[in-house]
């Protein structure tokens, strides 16, 4: 099964919601226009990046 891609508004909308604080609006607006990045591959994403952050709670998400 295939899922269309989601309109940039929606996909910064996921970002916004999955990231919470941890990134910037600029680094939103520049994953949310790249049509390779679909909700399941960000949400994995934000999903191993908060297990890191577990290890090394003391830096955010972009650096």
């Amino acid at each position: 099964m295939e899922m269309p891609n989601l309109p940039i508004r929606n996909k910064e909308a996921l970002i916004r919601e999955l990231a919470g604080s941890q990134l910037r609006e600029d680094y939103i607006r520049y994953l949310s226009q790249s049509e390779s990045l679909t909700s399941a591959i960000l949400t994995r994403a934000v999903n191993v990046v908060s297990e890191i952050a577990t290890v090394e709670p003391q830096k955010p998400f972009a650096e």
